[in-house]
């Protein structure tokens, strides 16, 4: 057994180094395509939760024009039916995704949220803005 140890560490040590140059592009394009799809989903969740908020406070009747979204209207009723759904398992549009991430909102208490902190301060700035309008 003792000969055997001593040729197998032998062998690890003269084994040689393979040529791992591809394998690091790969790695560092799946890297890029990963970050890129993190910032993407970022992103979307950061829409939604600004659409959702404009939605609730928006003052044109359903079914008029909204100058500020043209996805009013659709977050208008994503926004109703969210106040009332309790299923788990919910197929209306949306409805899921946007209960995951009001929820996440709602209770994220980090300073470096990457989803949130961009959110509020967007939200924090329109009532700035609406306070100088009145």
């Amino acid at each position: 057994p003792e000969p055997a140890r001593a040729m197998y560490q032998s062998i690890k040590k003269t084994a040689p180094i393979k040529n791992t140059t591809r394998r690091t592009r790969t790695t560092k394009k799946s890297k890029m395509a990963n970050n890129s799809l993190r910032e993407q989903s970022i992103t979307r969740k950061q829409r939604r939760l600004i659409h959702l908020c404009h939605a609730s406070r928006c003052t044109v009747i359903e079914g008029d024009y909204c100058p500020a979204s043209p996805h009013c209207a659709e977050m208008k009723a994503l926004s109703r039916h969210i106040v009332k759904c309790r299923d788990s398992k919910c197929s209306y549009p949306k409805c899921l995704t946007s209960r995951h991430i009001i929820g996440h909102y709602r209770k994220c208490k980090s300073q470096t949220c990457p989803i949130c902190i961009p959110v509020k301060r967007t939200i924090k700035e329109w009532h700035e803005h609406l306070v100088m309008i009145w």
